[in-house]
């Protein structure tokens, strides 16, 4: 999960310490906290020189106190109540991660190797996972990090986990349940769901600095699309609602209803309608339709665990015992065919 979901801001009465910036805000002063996370320490490139010059599987550990007064911040930021602190991982969860890495095709990591900071671990982060540009002194995005939560990695095996996360935008119920399949019931472990997820925020790694979709930061109303050829295989900005649009909001009017993680909105009685209308467009995945950034990241991670490594995908919508919908991996279909080719493009090249 990437971290920019937002709900309610709750109140809290503390002021927050901004280690990394030079500065302390009250939790209550937006400009401080704006202008303290918009100049950190850890988004400028300098601080993480040390970290990229390591082997990849040694950029792996608790979140330093610069990370975490961060996340703070952004937490504040996002309207999430967490507030994150450092995790040390146990022996087994480590070589969990590590294998999860090993694992994967050598041209993902090659990919990544030159981008990816670090992974660091904290509790209570507000979602799976986290990943942030880093940017030169002359700002340009070129690299980033992974956040992830050890709590919530360390609960669930893959499947479980899927299903977990696929079922979020529903409202429980007693009739209908979605059960997702990422893996084989011999492989159905931890480690593979770590692995999936840092897929996930790998792609996000990806995307740094390269022009598959519009920067983080970047101003949608001064975004010119033919500058990012997988984003608009999808994707536009709409100047008049100002905000980003799919080119499939016809045949799926119940996309603006998804939203993962915090305060589903649809009811579970119409997950087979939200799958029949994802069938329509070329998102591979549905949280992959919420955004044009998981957008994404979430084809890098369904192509790679699908295509290169021959893995499962399949989400199962059953009423009452019996299954009324199925839907699997797009990339043999003609729908997913043009971000496929990009995709192959982006990452079989290394």
């Amino acid at each position: 999960m990437n971290k920019h979901a937002c709900f309610l801001l709750l109140s809290i009465a503390a002021s927050l310490a901004c280690a990394g910036s030079d500065a302390a805000c009250l939790d209550t002063d937006k400009d401080c906290i704006t202008a303290a996370h918009r100049n950190h320490v850890v988004i400028q490139l300098g601080y993480w020189k040390p970290a990229l010059n390591k082997p990849l599987l040694q950029r792996i550990g608790p979140a330093p106190a610069e990370l975490v007064d961060y996340l703070k911040l952004d937490n504040i930021l996002n309207g999430y109540p967490e507030r994150p602190i450092a995790a040390t991982p146990s022996a087994d969860f480590r070589r969990d991660m590590e294998d999860a890495i090993s694992e994967m095709p050598d041209n993902v990591k090659r990919a990544i190797n030159s981008r990816l900071a670090g992974i660091y671990l904290v509790h209570n982060l507000g979602g799976s996972g986290f990943t942030e540009a880093i940017a030169n002194t002359s700002g340009k995005p070129v690299a980033a990090y992974v956040v992830l939560d050890l709590d919530v990695l360390a609960q669930r095996n893959a499947n479980a986990w899927a299903t977990w996360k696929e079922s979020s935008p529903f409202r429980a119920s007693g009739d209908t349940h979605l059960i997702a399949t990422i893996e084989s019931p011999d492989n159905d472990n931890r480690k593979n769901a770590i692995q999936y997820i840092l897929l996930h925020e790998f792609g996000h790694v990806l995307s740094v600095g390269q022009h598959f979709h519009p920067p983080w930061a970047q101003d949608p109303a001064e975004l010119n699309v033919a500058e990012y050829p997988f984003f608009g295989l999808s994707w536009r900005f709409d100047k008049t609602q100002k905000r980003f649009v799919t080119d499939f909001e016809d045949g799926f009017p119940l996309r603006k209803q998804v939203i993962y993680y915090f305060g589903a909105r649809l009811d579970a009685d119409r997950m087979a309608d939200v799958y029949t209308q994802l069938e329509t467009t070329n998102f591979p995945t549905l949280y992959g339709a919420t955004n044009p950034y998981d957008d994404f990241a979430e084809s890098v991670a369904n192509y790679v665990h699908t295509v290169l490594m021959h893995k499962p995908f399949e989400i199962r919508i059953e009423n009452q015992g019996e299954v009324v919908k199925r839907y699997g991996s797009c990339w043999g279909g003609k729908r997913c065919e043009e971000k496929r080719k990009l995709l192959e493009q982006a990452i079989e090249g290394y």
